[in-house]
């Protein structure tokens, strides 16, 4: 005896609406929803519009565009870390020990014009490994800056701080 009920096609039929309760909870929403519609109207209609009414919807409108462009901004942060995140941790050693030769490890005899060459590269090998590790500093204090920057960002988004 079992009996499909369409309660769709049937707008008596529906347990929402078919109960006291059902019936209650529908009214409160309804008139839930026109106290919204009633405020939101008051900002719209030109005749009632005040100051604090147009303040009130230009400022939602930027608070919107501010939130836009965080978000825009987050984004473009967070890109950029993981950017600078990559090429640091593609860098090899950063101990000038490790990648300056031994200074008194014995060397082949060599002629004057060949050890002046030799003494010029090191020189400019010498150069570039300073060179190279002011740059690997520098990589590392941006992405420290960048991990504060992103982390501050983060906070300022979170709806909980927002709303505080």
């Amino acid at each position: 005896m079992s009996e499909s009920v369409d309660f769709v096609s049937d707008p008596l039929r529906n347990p929402i609406s078919a109960s006291r309760r059902g019936q209650e909870a529908l009214q409160d929403l309804l008139s839930g929803l026109r106290d919204l519609m009633l405020s939101f109207f008051a900002h719209m209609d030109p005749k009632k519009r005040n100051l604090q009414s147009t303040q009130a919807l230009s400022a939602a409108h930027q608070c919107l565009e501010t939130i836009e462009q965080m978000k825009s901004n987050r984004e473009l942060l967070r890109q950029t870390f993981l950017i600078v995140k990559e090429h640091c941790n593609r860098l090899p050693e950063t101990d000038p020990a490790a990648m300056l030769p031994y200074v008194g490890s014995s060397s082949p005899v060599l002629d004057d014009r060949v050890r002046d060459d030799l003494n010029a590269l090191n020189d400019t090998r010498e150069h570039v490994i300073k060179r190279y590790l002011e740059v690997t500093a520098e990589l590392h204090k941006v992405r420290q800056a960048l991990t504060g920057a992103l982390w501050d960002l983060n906070d300022l988004m979170d709806p909980t701080i927002v709303n505080q």
